[in-house]
């Protein structure tokens, strides 16, 4: 899988559907193409956000949950690509903030048991871009 960071922006939600006092919602918007040779399944866990100060923050799918957010997850065929946005909740004050993004997290986490031998063919180190805020 690539993974092509085409540009973010705040999102301030509608009606009830409203990031925390205090907080933001960033949406990365992404492309993702599938470069194997049979379908991969993308979950939201394999997307990842981090500050400069270590603050790790995992995908808000309330924010995922507007009508006007598209995210990329789900199945991607051999070949194709998928466009959409990933929503985190942050803290108005956050700075630095770096997207990881772990196609193979699922099967890296349950690869790791020493009879395993699916992590010597996996790539389980994360993609990580900077985001310019």
């Amino acid at each position: 899988m690539t993974l092509t960071v085409n540009g973010t922006r705040e999102h301030q939600g509608k009606r009830v559907l409203k990031p925390n006092k205090g907080n933001k919602w960033v949406l990365v918007n992404t492309t993702i193409v599938n470069r194997g040779q049979k379908p991969s399944i993308l979950p939201v866990v394999a997307f990842q956000l981090m500050d400069s100060a270590n603050n790790q923050y995992e995908v808000s799918l309330l924010a995922g949950a507007l009508e006007d957010v598209k995210t990329p997850t789900g199945q991607i065929n051999p070949g194709a690509e998928q466009q959409g946005e990933v929503a985190f909740e942050v803290p108005e004050k956050a700075k630095g903030l770096k997207l990881f993004f772990s196609p193979n997290s699922s099967e890296c986490n349950a690869s790791n048991t020493p009879k395993s031998k699916a992590s010597s063919t996996l790539n389980c180190e994360p993609i990580v871009v900077n985001l310019e805020q």
